[in-house]
């Protein structure tokens, strides 16, 4: 039986009073003699010390019941507010559920509109960039046509073949003059010297394996040996006056040509038939631009309420857990409430028992009380008694 299940009025400690109402002998007629008064003033004083220890524990027993009632009508309260609390939680969660599955809907046809949108004039852009291909093609069609027929016209044959005339004139020029330093020392010594970098180099690429450092070595030597040979053979031509005269005339020939060529690319994009296909060219690809930004706008937009329909349905879910969790806390918050008024009053009615268990034993110890006094008076008496009869 713990400390809170309901305690009968102690019936050992009414015995007890009764007992100790008993025990209180009434001054007898005829004194006892002073042991039996000391015997039974120690049996008094034992039955003091039970007593009070018994109306100390039920002291004890009924301020911890008081001390828990107390407790108990504060954790009332508690769940009372914790309960109200909980209401308004559910409350405010099924609101947000139904708030967010109300506007679903709407949102997901806003996506869906957003979506079919966006891949219709994604297909538009890519309609306009197919076109713009096209006439692109179209366009380079008619100026690989436009070259070739320019390439074909009499002053552009006239000018190349000028250019292979003169070209033809500077390679016997630098013949001639190739034949007459091919007895001088200084380039048969750059000529020997190249030719023999080259030599090693050869030599070099024949190994199996190859070592590709002595290769890179003999390489950088034979660059070094030709360059040397052929800054003298530049340095003859540079001196021949023939050699000098047929590169000119070379060096104008191709800048006739390359007047032609200017003035051709020049005049190319007025040519009757490129004004049409270049105009076509030029609203293609303003088109291609502007579309790309409504695309852009509209894929953008899309993702935008896409995400919006995913954030929607993850609050859906999120706030059905919640409610489940909300909705059990408040039943059972509500059950532990409605069994508080039940729990208090027993808690009540076992604190007013151990009160009269407290009254009882209060009464039993100031019975003992008394009788002790009684017994220290008798023990007085027969003390004094005994001493009056030695006299």
């Amino acid at each position: 039986m713990n400390r809170f299940e309901r305690i009968r009025p102690s019936a050992a400690a009414v015995l007890l009073v009764l007992a100790c109402s008993a025990a209180a002998p009434a001054i007898a007629p005829t004194a006892l003699a002073p042991e039996e008064a000391r015997r039974q003033t120690e049996a008094a004083r034992r039955a003091l010390d039970m007593a009070e220890q018994k109306f100390a524990d039920a002291r004890a027993r009924a301020d911890r019941a008081d001390a828990d009632l107390k407790l108990l009508l504060r954790k009332q309260t508690d769940l009372a507010d914790d309960y109200r609390r909980s209401m308004t939680l559910v409350e405010t969660t099924r609101q947000k559920m139904t708030t967010a599955e109300t506007s679903l809907p709407e949102v997901q046809r806003q996506a869906d509109t957003a979506s079919r949108e966006a891949a219709e004039r994604r297909a538009t852009l890519d309609d306009a960039k197919t076109r713009s291909v096209a006439v692109a093609a179209e366009i380079r069609k008619a100026n690989e046509a436009l070259t070739a027929e320019f390439r074909a016209s009499e002053p552009y044959l006239r000018a190349e073949s000028d250019i292979v005339e003169k070209q033809n004139r500077l390679d016997e020029a630098k013949g001639r003059r190739l034949k007459e330093i091919e007895k001088d020392a200084a380039y048969q010594s750059a000529k020997k010297v190249a030719d023999g970098a080259e030599a090693v180099v050869n030599a070099e690429r024949s190994k199996s394996p190859g070592d590709p450092s002595a290769l890179t070595a003999a390489s950088g030597t034979w660059i070094d040996a030709k360059g040397k040979l052929e800054a003298v053979k530049n340095e003859a031509f540079e001196k021949d006056p023939d050699v000098r005269t047929a590169a000119e005339a070379l060096k104008a020939a191709r800048a006739a040509r390359d007047v032609l060529q200017s003035d051709f690319e020049k005049n190319l994009p007025s040519h009757p038939r490129l004004v049409e296909p270049t105009e076509k060219l030029r609203q293609a690809k303003l088109e291609v631009s502007q579309l790309t930004g409504v695309v852009d706008r509209a894929e953008k937009n899309a993702t935008k309420l896409s995400r919006s329909v995913d954030a929607i349905q993850a609050t859906i879910v999120g706030a059905k857990a919640d409610l489940t969790t909300a909705q059990a806390r408040s039943d059972n918050l509500r059950s532990q409430t409605q069994l508080m008024p039940t729990t208090i009053k027993q808690f009540t009615i076992k604190l007013r028992a151990l009160r009269d268990e407290e009254a009882t034993c209060r009464a039993a110890r100031d019975v003992a009380a008394k009788t002790l006094k009684d017994m220290m008076l008798q023990e007085q008496q027969a003390i004094s008694a005994a001493k009056n009869k030695a006299k």
